[in-house]
């Protein structure tokens, strides 16, 4: 099962978008005050791949260091 993955930052480099495409679960945007890591969990659910665009060196760094999320470590991965 694979799962599709984007952020957006400000200028100041925090997470303001998480937006996460499944595709037997739909689409959802996580939107900064409300983006917790707990429901990021919750929708990767049963995910086995994270397909990203050049996530490996941003998107899953900064949502690590922002939100304690070792997805590089917990998902394969695709760029």
């Amino acid at each position: 099962m694979r799962a599709y993955l984007d952020i957006e930052t400000s200028f100041d480099g925090k997470v303001t978008v998480v937006g996460i495409y499944r595709p037997s679960r739909d689409f959802t945007q996580f939107i900064r005050p409300k983006i917790e890591a707990e429901a990021i969990l919750d929708f990767l659910d049963g995910a086995e791949t994270i397909i990203t665009f050049n996530g490996l060196r941003f998107d899953l760094p900064v949502i690590e260091k922002e939100f304690g999320l070792k997805l590089a470590t917990s998902f394969n991965q695709a760029d």
